[in-house]
């Protein structure tokens, strides 16, 4: 097949004074371009490089560009056009993936290339052109085309989904024959005139460039300022005689837009991307023919056509000569008519693959099961096959982007958003910064009206989920272009820079309700100014806000809305509506009254179940919380110590002590208590001893035991590091404490430290009551009917044997549980957090929910259970009254999930959010009071209903910066687990951080490290594909799957080789030949003995027709000759197969049948009692006269590792035993292997007691020798 360079060359010598290229003023006949483009040829071919290497043009657009690139295929080279636009670190990639010898361009672009930050190959070859053809002789001889239809043409990077472009490898045959097909269809001849608007990067190029110099025609060289300027290139189409323009429908709408009028003598060609029909219309009304080019860059421009004659019905048309489109499925089968498919080109067209990038050929190349030895490449089109034929383009199948854990096919939305009234044009991209990840619209109406948002979204919302609609619309006038003419995606204005159109402008509260919703937000939020349009978890919203808010809406308006509907109520606009509806339903507020102090008060629940097991726990610091604040700064004593005892004065609870002497479980409270905080001064100390003494003071006061009948229960130190440098230790009991009083304790010591600095009353915010108020309360009201519509639900949902969770344990599970603890930390990187954040938005879930599902998947994996309970605790805090009061109101619920393997972890979270948001609904009821209505039977060795918990805790983002002094969080842990194993996470919108503590009688750190490590990688694998089956996902680490698949197969040795298992046993023959070999019942032979029978057995097998691959049966009583017949049978270069005397004789005689022996040795007694076969039998006993006298000289044989060494029956699921086929080369590695581990010494004996038919006696037999 000939080369494009051949044919210009026979254009070259037709028409040598026709003009071949204009560009500008500028233009060159085929006579002179044919010289130029050989002096350049030449020049090159003195360079030394290697047929077939790759030359980079990086050049402005220009009558020598076109000889640069003609004159590097010329030479037998492959051109790569590299755009001078691009990114540096784009050209600087290209140019060293492509490893090419030399660039074509000139001093000016190097030096603003380079200044830009490219950075060019040490070994890089600078070629200016155009000094090269001054100084060149342009009166030489032709040059010979070094050019083969199999060598490359041009490499032209696109586009890569690893974020590095891919290099793609085009052949001239490849070339040829789309300038032979297009010349036919769209049609080209030697009169038409072809205006090239396309930057070279495009390969569009390619037929832009070399169609009309294939046949004869002159190719116009549009620069790049005229191409990207509609109405200078509208200018040069009326100026010049140009009669075929090829164009992406961007570019023919710039045209269009600047009220080009077309023309009738125009060939129009589309391509590169989707046409609009707007535009089409347009073109088809003012210009000549238009025709729908469509191709990816791997099958050569263009791999079909179709003339264009109605807007209506656009097709991509036939497919070029010695081209073919497929339609697969899934499987890779052609498509019904009338159905959508997976387009695949084949043919000559197809590149060669990715430069240097075998594996994503592979994927992209693949067989054709149509065309067996062919290939065909798989565009990731989605098309619609027609009855008539005809293919319709619907989307791209990789068009996708990744946004809050969810691929998005960014076509589907254009297509979505270009039918909607007055859109003319838009583009949809991802926003991705520190702060936002969003999907924003672009949208272009052409003079029309613009559509409103709400027109917008609500014309998406038939069509697409809520995570598909965009987050902003941006009205542009036009869409900015590269310089192919395609959208710039790239450079798409910031929503500053442009018309936003958003949801976010403030739309102000409508009604009374509206306002009062809108107030408690603004407080909640602590932002000024809401929209009742605006989204809650937008915001910042998360569940433990949701609490408050819900606690204060019943405060305001008395209405018994449920959690879960404030939940679902996103925007004060729906909440004010679901507020509406519920006037009717009224329920009284939890007016907790202050009670008199002259009786002592009663325990809450929750404290009398933490003094229970605080007394009968081994652990004196089971509910030690610790805590420890290192403060940075100039710290006041005397005001810190004022500033606690204001506090301690205010919280009734640390002034309390418990008493459950009698009947009653009692609080103690004592009227006043001055606080001492004791200093200990290490600033003393070496610095280097500091940090040492400080943990291991630390460590000691964690232990100490708190009494719980006598003030105050938390234990309070200031350990002095240096005059700059404290670290306050404080170490509350549970029973009057939980982590939401961390928030309110060091918020109140910044309020009255701050405010005692100034001299001013510090003023803390409102305790209308105190926690024995509530805890009288609390009793009250559960002994009423409050708590029996909750049992219900509890009842319902911890209905039936409850599960316990049998996760797999290092350890013996201790007879009693021990409440012992370790800890080890979880840090989730920030691409992570993000993912996880994201993911809970477009779910309408919280973050505590997505980390809940993913625990409860992980547990799921680990223990294969596919009913689970974990424990969850939340705040408690139900009332307005107890927000700013410091106490114990946690409570824990139990959360019990049903997976099942055919889940989606989208569908699983789901179920977490209905069951969570079910069980908030319900959380008054005490946990105490769930195991007393159960009756829960007790396993003293677990903790009851559930045995792991996961604790969330928002994290508020309070400033705990006291003056100016910062404070830091120190992490402690007391040393105990209140179960098996437990989870605890604190989140913010930009960090996700934890531990899980466990009990080491049950695991070992290393088991916990890895959960960490698949905790993460699931996150990270659910986030990659959410709608993934669970059983799917991926857990294992990257070092796991590596030490599983590769460090642990990792078996490579060298042993010396041996071509068969007989040549191995020759070989210790010769070593040892007077040793003994083998003995049986008293009767002993050497390893020279055992060789020579062997040797003369074999003799014999082959007369009768044995050699490599030929079975041979043995059917023998176990005794020394045993060995010497399967010994004479691989010495002949035959493969044996046992034959057991012992087993059925249907059985062997389905054996003999289905192997087809040709021979099987025996002995005399046994050949009466084996089923009728075909084979000639050998016996060992009474043939043996006959076979000593043959030969003692081994026997020459040609057997390969690959040959067979022996043939085993095993059982077969089908009812018939199948032989298992055991090459040379296998037994001769095993017995290597074994020989070196577990190994055996020359003076050992191996006692071998296993039948010849069962493969262990491979071992027995061969290993010894």
């Amino acid at each position: 097949m000939p080369t494009l360079i051949d044919i210009i060359s026979e254009n070259i010598a037709a028409y040598p004074e026709r003009t071949a290229a204009k560009c500008g003023a500028q233009q060159i006949s085929y006579d002179e371009l044919g010289k130029s483009v050989d002096c350049f040829a030449a020049y090159l071919l003195t360079q030394g490089y290697d047929h077939n290497a790759l030359v980079a043009v990086m050049m402005e657009r220009s009558l020598d560009m076109l000889v640069a690139l003609l004159g590097i295929m010329k030479a037998g080279y492959g051109y790569l056009p590299v755009d001078p636009t691009f990114p540096s670190e784009r050209i600087t990639y290209m140019l060293e993936h492509s490893q090419v010898n030399a660039i074509v361009s000139d001093n000016k672009l190097i030096d603003s290339v380079t200044r830009g930050g490219v950075s060019l190959p040490s070994t890089l070859n600078f070629l200016d052109i155009s000094d090269i053809l001054k100084q060149q002789s342009v009166a030489q001889q032709a040059v010979e085309n070094h050019a083969q239809e199999s060598d490359l043409a041009y490499v032209i990077y696109t586009s890569g989904s690893t974020g590095q472009p891919k290099g793609v490898m085009i052949p001239h045959r490849a070339v040829y024959n789309l300038l032979k097909s297009v010349a036919k269809r769209p049609g080209f001849s030697s009169d038409d005139t072809l205006a090239a608007v396309t930057t070279l990067s495009f390969d569009i190029s390619v037929l832009e460039l070399f169609l009309p110099l294939s046949q004869g025609g002159c190719v116009e060289i549009v620069s790049k300022a005229v191409a990207t300027d509609g109405e200078q290139l509208a200018g040069l189409l009326e100026r010049e005689t140009i009669t075929v323009m090829q164009a992406t429908p961007s570019t023919w709408k710039m045209l269009l837009d600047t009220g080009w009028q077309g023309n009738k003598s125009l060939k129009v060609l589309v391509g590169g991307e989707a046409p609009p029909k707007e535009v089409i219309e347009k073109l088809i009304s003012t210009c000549g023919e238009v025709w729908n080019m469509y191709g990816p860059t791997e099958t050569t421009v263009w791999s079909s056509c179709s003339n264009i004659t109605s807007a209506d019905n656009i097709t991509i048309g036939q497919a070029l000569d010695n081209t073919q489109l497929y339609v697969l499925d899934k499987d890779m089968r052609p498509v019904p008519e009338e159905t959508e498919g997976l387009l695949y080109i084949g043919g000559k067209g197809l590149a060669r693959g990715y430069l240097f990038r075998d594996d994503l050929t592979d994927e992209k190349f693949v067989d054709n099961i149509n065309e067996p030895g062919e290939k065909i490449y798989n565009t990731g089109d989605v098309v619609y096959a027609h009855s008539d034929g005809g293919i319709e383009y619907l989307h791209r199948a990789d068009n996708q982007v990744k946004l809050r854990g969810f691929r998005i096919e960014l076509a589907e939305i254009e297509t979505r958003l270009n039918e909607v009234d007055g859109v003319s044009q838009s583009i949809v991209t991802l926003r991705e910064d520190k702060e936002v990840s969003e999907l924003l619209a672009y949208i272009s109406t052409s003079g029309k009206t613009a559509p409103t948002l709400a027109h917008i979204r609500s014309s998406l919302k038939r069509y697409l989920p809520d995570y598909m609609i965009p987050s902003g619309f941006i009205l542009l006038d036009d869409m900015p272009l590269t310089p192919n003419g395609k959208i710039d995606r790239n450079n798409l204005p910031l929503p500053a820079e442009s018309q936003l159109l958003s949801s976010q402008n403030y739309l102000a509260p409508r009604n009374e309700v509206e306002q009062q919703i809108a107030e408690i937000w603004q407080e909640v939020l602590e932002i000024d100014k809401i929209s009742v349009d605006a989204d809650f978890y937008e915001l910042g919203g998360h569940s433990l806000l949701i609490t408050r808010i819900w606690a204060r809406l019943k405060k305001q308006f008395g209405y018994a809305l449920k959690l879960s509907q404030v939940f679902k109520s996103s925007t004060i606009a729906k909440l004010a509506v679901e507020l509406q509806s519920f006037t009717d339903e009224k329920a009284g507020q939890f007016n907790i009254p202050v009670i008199s102090r002259m009786k002592a008060p009663i325990m809450s629940i929750e404290q009398q179940r933490f003094w229970y097991i605080d007394q009968v726990a081994q652990h004196e610091s089971l509910y030690n919380l610790c805590s420890a604040f290192m403060f940075k700064g100039e710290l006041s004593y005397e005001l810190l110590l004022e500033s606690l005892n204001i506090i301690v004065q205010r919280h009734e609870i640390l002034r309390t002590a418990l008493d459950w002497s009698g009947d009653i479980a009692k609080q103690k409270i004592s009227k006043k208590l001055i606080l001492e905080l004791p200093v200990e001064d290490l600033s003393k100390l070496a610095e280097a001893e500091k940090q040492r003494f400080l943990m291991q003071r630390l460590g000691e006061k964690i232990h100490e035991k708190i009494e719980l009948d006598s003030v105050p229960l938390f234990k309070i130190s200031l350990l002095k590091i240096d005059e700059h440098q404290h670290v306050l230790f404080f170490m509350p009991h549970h029973v009057i404490w939980d982590g939401w009083s961390f928030d309110i304790f060091l918020s109140e010591i910044k309020i009255c430290y701050e405010a005692l600095i100034q001299g001013i009353e510090p003023k803390l915010p409102d305790l209308p009551i105190q926690y024995a108020d509530f805890s009288h309360w609390q009793h009250q009201y559960f002994e009423g009917d409050a708590l029996n519509s909750q049992l219900d639900y509890w009842r319902e949902q911890l209905n039936g044997e409850l599960p316990v969770l049998n996760l797999p344990i290092d350890y013996i599970r201790p007879s009693e549980f021990s409440y012992n603890g370790k800890s080890e930390s979880i840090d989730f990187e920030p691409e992570l957090v993000a993912g996880i954040n994201d993911l809970a938005k477009i779910n309408g879930a919280t973050v505590n929910m997505v980390l809940l599902a993913i625990y409860f998947i992980l547990l799921n994996r680990y223990t294969g259970q596919e009913d689970i309970i974990i424990g969850s605790p939340v705040q408690g805090r139900l009332s307005t009254e107890t927000e700013n009061m410091i106490g114990l109101f946690v409570n824990t619920l139990p959360i019990r999930i049903k997976l099942e393997h055919s889940l989606s972890f989208v569908e699983v979270l789901e179920n977490v959010k209905q069951v969570v948001m079910d069980a908030y609904q319900n959380q008054e009821a005490p946990f105490e009071k769930l195991v007393e209505d159960l009756s829960v039977e007790r396993d003293i060795s677990r903790t009851p209903i559930f045995q792991t918990l996961f604790t969330f805790q928002e994290v508020s983002g309070r400033d705990y910066k006291i003056a100016d002094i910062e404070l830091q969080q120190m992490n402690l842990h007391n040393g105990t687990c209140p179960t098996d194993i437990s989870y605890w996470v604190k989140s913010s919108a930009t960090e996700i951080m934890g531990a899980i503590e466990y009990n080491p009688d049950l695991f070992g750190s290393e088991k916990i490290r890895l959960m960490i490590g698949h905790i993460k990688q699931l996150t990270s694998s659910i986030l990659a594909n959410p709608q993934l089956d669970i059983k799917l996902l991926d857990i294992l680490t990257v070092e796991e799957t590596t030490r599983l698949l590769v460090e642990n197969n990792s078996t490579e040795n060298e042993f010396v080789h041996y071509d068969s298992l007989a040549q191995l046993i020759e070989a210790q023959v010769d070593r040892t030949p007077d040793a003994v070999a083998v003995g049986f019942e008293g009767k002993e032979l050497s390893y020279q003995e055992l060789d020579q029978r062997a040797n003369q057995l074999a003799h014999h097998l082959q007369s009768l027709g044995v050699g490599p691959d030929v079975l041979v049966g043995v059917s023998l009583q176990r005794s020394e000759q045993m060995l010497v017949a399967v010994l004479g049978v691989l010495k002949a270069g035959g493969a044996y197969v046992s034959m057991d005397p012992e087993y059925p004789k249907e059985r062997l005689a389905y054996m003999l049948e289905h192997s087809g022996v040709a021979v099987l040795i025996s002995q005399s007694d046994l050949v009466e009692r084996l089923p009728e076969h075909q084979a000639q039998v050998v016996c060992v006993d009474s043939d043996w006269d006959k076979i000593g006298k043959l030969s003692s000289d081994r026997p020459t044989t040609s057997v390969k590792p690959e040959d067979l060494a022996y043939v085993i029956y095993t059982s077969g699921s089908t009812g018939k035993p199948k032989g298992v086929q055991v090459p040379h080369g296998a037994v001769v590695n095993f017995l290597s292997s074994m020989a070196q581990e577990p190994g055996l010494k020359a003076e050992e004996v191996l006692l071998a007691v296993t039948t010849l038919s069962f493969d262990i006696a491979v071992l027995e037999l061969y290993l010894p020798l």
